[in-house]
Order: structure tokens, then sequence, then C-alpha cells
């Protein structure tokens, strides 16, 4: 079995590699990355057993569709994307990238006849003020950042009814772990243990009331190749905790991993942040998939991890 994951040097890209390359099956990975998100440290334990090209996807499926096809994969992953925040600054360079990337390699693999994974986001359902979020909720993105990706998960639907893409989608709700993005653009948990780790207070931007629903990141990747194996084409897949944890829960259990007793300061609100987010994750349940790290012990190895690095 070969793979090509697009972003595979990237947080929860990365995870997938790591997947795919403990599958026996597995002959050969493809990672196309352009490194604005990603780092080569993330797969560079890999070696020579995965191929590594740094550029951006738009490029490769322009400029080297014939050595994509000669590669031979049996399935794409599609995780390549600009980040929501930086939505909130750029909002058409997120639309039009995220909507392009999509596009590219939709194509491709219409045209080749070759298993697609399509990485949507939770963001696409905005807030859902009671219940758990299912596949049958209707999409309401609150940022452009989402509309790109209701607009790629739209794509890929149509594909697959008009044109029998051989494609499935895969929701992932918040991801936590090793890896994630430090720098540019970077989430609420690694500009927490950043600012702690430099000796400045934490940062919440609203009430801290908000929720969301984190799932450890190597559960998020068992999840990716799970529905890439046994997941039905045009099919959506959730792939969350179930449980719900507030934002001012999550910078105080960050704290108390890091020992620190501080204050944390509070800032405006986000433009266009969910307030709430709580998955069901029934449908992904009965293909054999179900979370194996809680949120505590989640933060504990994030932690970890980054005082480590």
């Amino acid at each position: 079995m070969k793979a090509i994951v697009t972003g595979g040097a990237g947080f929860v890209g990365s995870h997938v590699v790591d997947e795919l390359m403990k599958n026996p099956e597995t002959e050969r990975v493809l990672v196309i990355d352009d490194m604005r998100l990603g780092n080569e440290l993330n797969i560079a334990h890999h070696g020579k057993d995965i191929d590594l090209w740094s550029m951006s996807v738009q490029d490769a499926f322009a400029e080297q569709l014939g050595t994509i096809h000669a590669f031979d994969a049996d399935v794409v992953y599609n995780m390549a994307v600009d980040p929501l925040p930086k939505s909130l600054i750029y909002p058409w360079e997120v639309w039009e990238n995220n909507v392009d990337i999509t596009k590219r390699v939709a194509k491709f693999c219409g045209d080749y006849e070759i298993r697609m994974v399509h990485f949507s986001s939770s963001e696409v359902y905005g807030t859902i003020p009671t219940g758990k979020i299912t596949e049958r909720n209707a999409m309401n993105p609150l940022t452009m950042y989402a509309a790109s990706k209701a607009a790629g998960d739209h794509i890929i639907s149509a594909l697959v009814e008009t044109e029998n893409l051989d494609a499935v989608t895969i929701r992932p709700f918040n991801c936590i772990g090793p890896r994630q993005n430090e720098k540019s653009y970077a989430g609420i948990i690694p500009m927490t243990i950043n600012k702690i780790k430099t000796g400045q207070r934490p940062m919440i931007y609203g009430t801290g009331q908000q929720t969301r629903d984190y799932t450890y990141v190597t559960d998020i990747a068992k999840a990716a190749t799970l529905v890439a194996a046994h997941g039905d084409a045009g099919e959506v897949y959730n792939a969350c905790s179930g449980e719900e944890t507030r934002i001012d829960w999550l910078v105080n259990e960050i704290s108390f991993n890091m020992n620190y007793t501080g204050k944390v300061d509070y800032g405006i609100a986000r433009v266009g942040d969910v307030m709430r987010h709580q998955g069901d994750n029934s449908k992904i349940k009965e293909l054999g998939w179900a979370p194996t790290v809680g949120i505590r012990e989640a933060v504990k190895r994030t932690v970890e991890w980054y005082n480590v690095v």
C-alpha cells in the first residue's frame, strides 16, 4: 500500500504518517508540505522510509502530476490547510487556498481513481447550543476558514455523486498533543504553554466558558487510517471524544501541570469564535474506533512534550 499525505509534516499530518508507517502493509509514503505550518523534524525519524517534497500542494499538483501519478498511490490524505487564526487576518487568501487545495487533490484522485480521505473540520458546524453534534447537523460556518472547509465538503460530496469520486470525509474536532504549531497562528494550547515557559501570564480570549471537544492526536490519526480502509464513499465521520471541555478549565489544567500558580489574563473574545462544541462519535465507533486517551492524560502528555523539546 502506498499513500500520499498532503500537509504530512504538520501537527496531525505527521501523526497520520506515523500511523501509516506502523502498518506492515505500507510500502511507501509521499509527504507534500510547504512547511509553513509543518516541520521536517516531525517526520525525520522515518528517515529514507518516506519521500518528502517541500513544496505547496498547488505547485505539486500543477507541475508534478506525472511524477505523482507514477508514485502509484492507493490513497491520498488531503490534510494541507491554511489555519483558522490566519483567516481572521487574511480571510480571502485562506478561502482561496483551502478550496483550491481540495479542488486539485480531488481532481487528481478522480482522474486516476484513487481513494481520497478529505480532512474537514468541526468548525463547519458553528455553535450548537445544546446536545452533541452529529454528522447530520447542518453546516453553519462562522469564519472564512470554516466556510472554506464547508465548501470543500460540498465539493467532495458533489464529485462523489456526479463523478464517482471514491472519497470519504473525516471531521476532526479539536486535537491536542505533541507537534502542534507553536509559532505563527498558534492555538491556545501551545500558546498557553509557551507563555508560562517564558514567564508570561496565560491569556484567555473571551469568558473562558467556550467549550471544545478535545481528542488526542494519535487517536485522530488512527481514525483517519480507519476511515480510509473501511469508510464508505461519500460518508462523513466525526472524529471526537464526545466530551465537552471548557477553555478556562483547559488553561488551568495546563497551568497545574506546569506548576504555574499565577494569574490568567483575559482578552476580547475572538471574532467568529464558536461558543460550544461537543461531538457525537457514534458513527465512527461503528467502524471500530474509540478514543483511548482522556483529556487529563492528553494535557499531561502534551505539556511533557513541549517541556522536553
